[in-house]
């Protein structure tokens, strides 16, 4: 038996509806290249983007009025986009210990570079729950320029209280900025009260497309500088949104792949909130039988465990090691080390062991949890 339980990297398995979306593009000979011209091969590319630009709008209940949807290669690429166009000098941003270092990294660049104020929200330790009193302190006390979050931890599987957070940050005029590569096609989104400025998200994780496309789902009127610049195919010296900000060739496959795994999504979300519960169902499952295991540390808290992540070690044995066993002889697929996240780990205290992440998926059956919860009895009574 092999068994894949890295979904928190990438989903493995896609909908059929991705690969024939994908190859319609590239074996069809009808597409063109994207707003570069009046002819129909161009103008069969541009109604492909256009169309999964408002399936991810409608996914969101986002109005077209107030948003745009911007194509990436993945939400890394978006975050360096939003984080370093819309953060001026000397400007005062709030973030978490939660962050991935795709936030962590520009923000840090930004410090050196434009002298920003950056102050972190501390989890509590090993459960690395998020603070809300804390949160909602600094907002009222600060006001900082920035909000940038995540939606859910890649190491906990801790996810926020999002409504909580937007009242927050709309009470105190603070703009948000999401980082939803966790969350997006698992946990419900709602963007029809406005309050979130930009959302950044990727199309292999829980959306279950392609690897190779995410974007930026951000509002019309907010300045961005241009983290890439060069030709959009539309005016050669006028600033025109979103094309302004999409420069070069898009990655039409990959946004038609994207295409096709929404469309086992529905614009109501019911479909989302459906595998949020099934995923929580078997987190749940997994995570207690995990708890009877002698020698095992689990991290994060499972009341807010909605994204089907589970971390944990085994003694003191680096996390590296026991990934390692389970990859070798048990052909159990997992994530092991820091996960991308180096602040969560000073609160949980595994910054010299790392954590053995578990990320489940909608494929991943109860067979498969019971398999890997046997496995990792056996290696708490055998590893010392």
């Amino acid at each position: 038996m092999n068994i894949y339980m890295d979904y928190a990297s990438t989903s493995i398995q896609k909908p059929p509806a991705v690969m024939k979306a994908m190859a319609e593009i590239i074996s069809s000979n009808h597409y063109g290249n994207p707003s570069r011209g009046a002819h129909q091969y161009s103008m069969n590319a541009q109604r492909v983007v256009n169309k999964v630009k408002e399936q991810i709008l409608q996914l969101l209940n986002a109005s077209s009025d107030t948003y745009d949807v911007l194509f990436t290669q993945n939400a890394t690429t978006a975050l360096n986009m939003v984080i370093k166009g819309c953060v001026k000098a000397q400007q005062h941003v709030l973030t978490s210990d939660w962050e991935h270092n795709a936030v962590l990294r520009p923000l840090y660049e930004l410090e050196q570079s434009k002298n920003i104020l950056l102050n972190f929200l501390e989890s509590a330790t090993l459960t690395g729950m998020f603070d809300y009193q804390q949160c909602d302190q600094f907002i009222r006390q600060k006001s900082p320029d920035w909000l940038i979050l995540n939606h859910a931890s890649n190491v906990t599987g801790n996810c926020l209280n999002l409504e909580a957070i937007k009242q927050m940050a709309y009470q105190a005029g603070v703009p948000i900025i999401l980082d939803s590569s966790q969350t997006f096609g698992t946990v419900p989104i709602d963007f029809s009260d406005k309050i979130i400025t930009a959302l950044a998200f990727t199309g292999h994780k829980s959306l279950y497309g392609p690897m190779g496309i995410g974007g930026l789902v951000i509002k019309k009127d907010i300045e961005m500088y241009p983290l890439i610049s060069g030709g959009d195919g539309l005016e050669p010296f006028a600033k025109v949104m979103p094309q302004h900000q999409e420069a070069g060739t898009l990655n039409v496959p990959g946004i038609a792949g994207l295409g096709g795994a929404l469309e086992c999504f529905d614009n109501k979300g019911e479909s989302v909130a459906k595998k949020q519960l099934s995923l929580r169902e078997k987190t749940i499952y997994f995570r207690h039988a995990l708890e009877k295991i002698n020698g095992l540390t689990l991290y994060g808290e499972v009341e807010e465990q909605t994204v089907g992540v589970i971390s944990c070690n085994i003694h003191d044995i680096p996390s590296a090691v026991v990934g390692d066993i389970l990859a070798t002889d048990y052909n159990i697929s997992v994530r092991t080390g820091f996960h991308c996240a180096p602040l969560i780990h000073g609160c949980l205290n595994t910054t010299s062991q790392g954590t053995l992440r578990f990320s489940i998926g909608a494929a991943t059956t109860y067979e498969e949890i019971d398999y890997v919860i046997n496995r990792m009895k056996e290696l708490g009574r055998e590893i010392r």
